[in-house]
């Protein structure tokens, strides 16, 4: 089970039984294209210029959980 929360905050501590948390991106539609998160940190981050976009998408719906 993966959970999205502030790192710095107490409950999100990694808990037993191997103290590791990971995340992953769920994104819609051309999200997934131009954004990536980190596994161990769940810093979302852009992977590809936004102005290669050709359909000139306005919303991207990305989260890291």
């Amino acid at each position: 089970m993966f959970k999205f929360c502030i790192l710095s905050e107490p409950y999100c501590l990694p808990q037993s039984p191997h103290n590791d948390v990971f995340y992953e991106m769920v994104g819609s539609g051309l999200a997934q294209t131009y954004f990536g998160v980190d596994l161990r940190t769940g810093q979302v981050s852009v992977k590809s210029n936004l102005v290669n976009d050709l359909t000139r998408t306005q919303t991207y719906s990305v989260s890291a959980l």
